[in-house]
This record gives structure tokens, sequence and C-alpha cells, in this order.
């Protein structure tokens, strides 16, 4: 690199100094090729229509356990028409309309995000657990028709708030449902439409709403079932907050396949031993931890004596930063179980990449791509936005069609992260997100993700501005 700077700046003299070209060949050709191209697949059929599929190919198959409770995919189908057309009977429901999804993990939160798409709206998560004025901000920024709920409390929340909120309760409508029909509705879906907006911590102390489309919803979906391997066989665990973009994938890639989905709620998720040992009973093949929870089920598993069967296809991490440690401790233990560490944002449709890993890795940290998943591109660029040479770090860009929309009713910080080119290297000069996280390509073609470039950090998974806590 060295030589070819001083060469190239003899034969260019009155060329400004950040023009000039000193990467090597092998260099280039290394950085060229690690974006794949764009492939094709098939937008004829919208989420809906590929779960309606397998609804109608193994109608009497259990799609999701949660608890002590289970539905088949012929219920699943059934209840989601009726619950939609009480949707599109009461309210005006279609593209981009958006409805809050206020509900604990169980089925009868999958029920109403199905419900929602039916009738060709747009859903947003809500913890049930947020602060009043959080969830008016939420409410009031997106212009949400309807908050859907089955809790009491929240009920009693959204009544008391200064802002009017229409509440579908399914507790007070549920004898109603009874005697709706169960044909589908058949709304329209297009790619270009929204299919949720998922509010995530920002610089201000409020909430930004990440708006992704059904193209890049399930572009990332059909990326997860084609390389995670997901069929009709697997059982993936949902152990996510609905708030957080892996819960989509977990809740729907295992439909679209066919396989079933095990929904663990937070109070089993917080007891390690009882989270474990339903693991293992459930004979989950597929399941996705940040670092941090994967370290207290190591401790937990070692206490044990391994007495405890696992029938995992797959440990998939991410969220934080995975250590080599901790990938040479469960590869010591389960060598027949590979790890996979991830990486992506909520505003390009969750993971942009899966790292495999069948023995601990020699690099100095554990990568995050060798390549990205389909119709994704990731380029490190330096301040000018020119390309940073092999081993050097800089901000990481993606691109293509899975990069969201923008944040909803924040042109100000939209056009701060979501650019359009021209930027030279990039293919789709028509939606780029710029992450703010820092990254490098390394001489074998792996990314390695070094942190950020501002003050986020992340706490099992959250992100955390350190502005708006310092301000709190």
């Amino acid at each position: 690199n060295f030589n070819k700077l001083l060469n190239e700046t003899l034969q260019n003299l009155y060329e400004p100094i950040g023009k000039i070209e000193f990467r090597g060949n092998k260099e280039q050709q290394l950085l060229s090729h690690i974006n794949l191209p764009e492939t094709d697949f098939s937008l004829d059929k919208n989420i809906i229509e590929l779960l309606a599929e397998q609804c109608e190919n193994q109608a009497e198959k259990i799609a999701i356990y949660c608890k002590d409770q289970n539905i088949t995919y012929k219920e699943l189908d059934q209840n989601t028409n009726r619950l939609a057309r009480y949707i599109q009977n009461e309210f005006t429901a279609g593209k981009d309309v958006l409805f809050g999804i206020m509900l604990s993990r169980s089925i009868n939160m999958v029920s109403s995000i199905l419900s929602v798409w039916k009738t060709g709206s747009a859903y947003v998560p809500v913890a049930v657990n947020l602060g009043d004025d959080a969830l008016q901000h939420i409410i009031e920024n997106s212009n949400l028709k309807a908050v859907i709920t089955d809790d009491s409390s929240v009920v009693e929340q959204l009544k008391a708030l200064p802002v009017e909120i229409a509440i579908i309760d399914l507790n007070a409508i549920d004898a109603f449902l009874n005697d709706l029909s169960v044909l589908p509705l058949n709304a329209a879906i297009g790619p270009e439409g929204l299919s949720y907006v998922i509010y995530t911590s920002g610089s201000t102390g409020r909430p930004k709403g990440a708006m992704i489309e059904h193209y890049g919803m399930i572009n990332h979906i059909l990326a997860k079932i084609t390389e995670m391997n997901i069929t009709q066989e697997s059982v993936v665990a949902q152990n996510a907050p609905h708030t957080f973009d892996i819960s989509v994938w977990q809740f729907f890639a295992p439909l679209v396949a066919g396989g079933t989905s095990v929904i663990y709620d937070e109070d089993t998720i917080l007891e390690i031993n009882e989270f474990v040992n339903n693991i293992a009973k459930d004979k989950v093949t597929l399941l996705e931890l940040v670092p941090s929870y994967l370290l207290e089920i190591l401790n937990y598993l070692e206490n044990e004596n391994n007495e405890i069967t696992l029938h995992l296809d797959i440990l998939i991490l991410n969220a934080e930063t995975l250590t080599k440690a901790m990938v040479k401790r469960w590869l010591d233990a389960y060598p027949q179980i590979p790890i996979v560490n991830t990486y992506g944002a909520t505003e390009v449709s969750d993971d942009m990449s899966h790292f495999v890993m069948q023995e601990t890795p020699q690099s100095y940290s554990v990568p995050v791509m060798k390549q990205p998943i389909q119709n994704f591109e990731v380029h490190i660029l330096d301040e000018n936005k020119e390309r940073v040479p092999v081993g050097v770090k800089g901000e990481i860009y993606l691109a293509g069609p899975c990069v969201g929309r923008g944040y909803f009713n924040d042109e100000k910080r939209t056009k701060e992260a979501f650019l359009k080119g021209p930027i030279e290297g990039i293919t789709n000069q028509k939606r780029i997100y710029k992450t703010g996280d820092l990254g490098r390509f390394m001489p074998n073609g792996t990314m390695e993700f070094i942190g950020r470039n501002d003050n986020q950090v992340k706490i099992l998974g959250h992100r955390i501005e350190l502005n708006a806590t310092e301000k709190n």
C-alpha cells in the first residue's frame, strides 16, 4: 500500500491526497467480492400468503406452544381471520395504518400481529410495562389507530393518558369474535407497505420509530430459513421481547417453514433453570441468546454436570460482543452444536450477517460476518465516505432494499442516518443506512465489529443512550 501510494502520488502530482488510490489490486479485489449480487426472490406471495400455504398443507399440526397452551395452523388461521375482520369493520385499516400491540408474549400476541397484517396494516410493538410519558410519545408520534391488549391494567393506563386512543380489549370482544367469518379478507399487502415500526432508543431521550417494509421483513425471514436450515421439523424458541426486531423472525420464520414456535414468557426466562429445562423438554432445535445470558446458562449447565440433554442444531448469539473465550467454552462442552455470531440493526430488518463457527476463530476477536445475507451490501467508510483499507476501522454502512424507510415522523434523524447516494462503491444508492457502528475488514474477508462512534451502549441487548441517561 505504501509503495502504491508513492507511485500514484508521483504520477498524479496535482491530485488532492485524499483522492489518491493506495490499495493494491489484491485488496481491491477482496473488498469488491465481499458483497454478493442481489438475489431475486418471489414477491408474488406476501407473509400472509406464505403462512396460508402451511395452514392448508398441515392444518392440524401444532404451530405455536406457550406454556400449557397450543394452537394448530388451522386454528391460528381462523382466529386471526376473525380478529382481522373485526379490526377492518371497526377501523379504517390498510397500507401504512398502524395498530399498537401491547400484550405479554403469548399466542394472543402472534394472533394480533397476524390479524393486523391481514387487514393490510402494520403494527407497533409496545411493552406492557412502558411508562406513561414514553407510551404517550409513541401513540402521538406514530398516530396509532388503536391499541390491542388483553391486560386490564394496560386498559386502565391507556384510559388515564391525556391523549385519546381506541382500545381493542381482546377479553371484551372474545364472545363477539366467535360470530365472525373465518374466511380470509384478501386485503392488499404490497412489498413496499409497512410491516412494523419498532421504537428504539434515541440520543434526545425520545424513542425513534424505525419503519420496516414487507420486502425487508420477508427477505430476512427467508434468509433465516435458508441459512439456519429451518424446516417443518424445526422447533424455534421465541424468547425475545416483541419490542426487539429479533422477535419477528422467531415468531414467523418457523411458521413460514411449517415448523413450530415455542413462546417462553418473561417469568420463565428470568429463571435460568426453568428456561434451560424447558428448552430441553420441548426439544428446541434453534435458540438465540445474548452472550451475557448464555454465560448464565453455561454456568448452570456446568453445575448440572451436563445431565441435561440439549437438542439444538444451532445456537445464535446477537446484540452484544461475543468473546472467543465464550465460543471456546460452548464448543468444548457442545462440539456438535455450531455457534453463530450475528450483526444487524432494527433499521435494516434485523441481522444482515451470520458467522457460523464449529471451532474457535483464530482472529483477534470473533468476526460477525463472512458475507452478508441475500440482498445486503456492507461497506466500511471513513469520514469522507471513502473505503478504508483492510484492517483499518471505519463506520459501517449498510445498503439494499432491506434498509428501512426511515424514522416515523422524524425527518431530521431520518436524513442523518438514511442516505441516498451517490457514494462510490455502493451498488444500491436508494437505500443506505449509516449505522454509527465501527468495524473493519480483515485479510481473510471477514468483518469484525469494534463498537460505536457515539455514546450509545448496549446492556442485555437494549440500546442505551448515555446522553439521555445523564439528562435524567
